[in-house]
């Protein structure tokens, strides 16, 4: 099965986004940044109320300014991630990540074409295929994935079946893979 498809700047910062919001130790961090926002909160309510002597009114305001400042905190931290990431895409030229590709995938594994060159990998380097609304992503380590936006299917079952062959040809190779090592014959 074979796709072209052009990648965007649009679709590289996409799927950091995604990366960012799924990933475990992302989400902790996001987490204690929250955590350490709140902490801050308490602890200048307190300041505030030890240094005019009003503990009921540093009650009351802490008590509607918590509830306000989550979904401005998250807006500011989605922002601003997007924005960093697109600085940090604009520092260099990126040959082979943006731009035409041309992705094959079969029993043997995933082969690309771009600008840059091409690729060949075998099915166990995939470590997951995932998708969101607009992309499709073929997880090749923890935190890098082979990004294909939806657009270049024309309908839904033609993203319906590239993601279930990919799927089934991951599992099969990654089968295979594993048999070859154990020294035991591979079944196909």
């Amino acid at each position: 099965m074979e796709l072209q498809y052009e990648i965007t700047l649009d679709d590289l910062v996409t799927f950091n986004k995604y990366h960012i919001r799924h990933s475990p130790t992302c989400r902790r961090s996001y987490w204690w940044n929250l955590v350490g926002m709140i902490v801050a909160f308490v602890l200048v309510a307190v300041l505030v109320g030890a240094l005019y002597g009003t503990p009921i009114a540093t009650a009351i305001h802490l008590a509607i300014l918590l509830p306000l400042s989550w979904p401005l905190w998250h807006l500011i931290y989605r922002v601003t991630v997007a924005r960093r990431l697109r600085k940090l895409y604009r520092e260099g030229e990126n040959r082979g990540l943006a731009g035409i590709h041309l992705i094959r995938i079969d029993a043997e594994g995933l082969a690309g074409t771009s600008q840059a060159g091409e690729s060949k990998l075998k099915w166990v380097i995939v470590e997951r295929i995932v998708e969101d609304n607009n992309h499709l992503y073929i997880y090749v380590s923890a935190v890098s994935a082979i990004v294909i936006p939806k657009r270049a299917f024309q309908d839904e079952h033609h993203i319906q079946a590239f993601r279930d062959e990919a799927r089934r040809l991951k599992a099969e190779g990654q089968a295979a893979t594993q048999a070859s090592e154990a020294g035991e014959p591979a079944t196909r």
